[in-house]
């Protein structure tokens, strides 16, 4: 999870042009094992789905950020893993929130246990 909040960072997302962040979270996922889509507005969908119809779970996130402004002293995408932090613009909002999502998802995957319903993680 931390190498992939790290790689996130490292990826520019400011407000209306999260395009790049979309995709790389559409082949990163699909290469775990989701299904996954971007939809004609940019938001991310990945799904796992159970073996039963059930209820759907549903994590929802967002992949803009704020523009940099002056307070960086350095990259503000380095995506640093430094001093037990990872550095950079998204680290914290939201980008190490749509990381824990993925990884829980996957966690659902990796146990290879059936499960009613439909878990749908949701970036936009």
């Amino acid at each position: 999870m931390i190498q992939l909040v790290s790689d996130m960072v490292r990826i520019p997302s400011v407000s209306g042009q999260e395009q790049k962040l979309a995709t790389f979270l559409k082949k990163y996922c699909t290469e775990l094992g989701f299904e996954c889509e971007i939809d004609r507005h940019g938001n991310f969908f990945a799904y796992i789905k159970g073996n039963k119809p059930g209820k759907r779970l549903i994590f929802n996130s967002h992949l803009d950020t704020v523009e940099v402004g002056d307070c960086w002293d350095d990259d503000p995408y380095s995506g640093k893993i430094a001093d037990g932090k990872i550095w950079g613009r998204g680290s914290t909002d939201c980008k190490a929130a749509i990381g824990a999502q993925i990884i829980a998802a996957l966690s659902v995957i990796q146990s290879n246990r059936d499960f009613s319903g439909e878990i749908c993680l949701v970036s936009s």
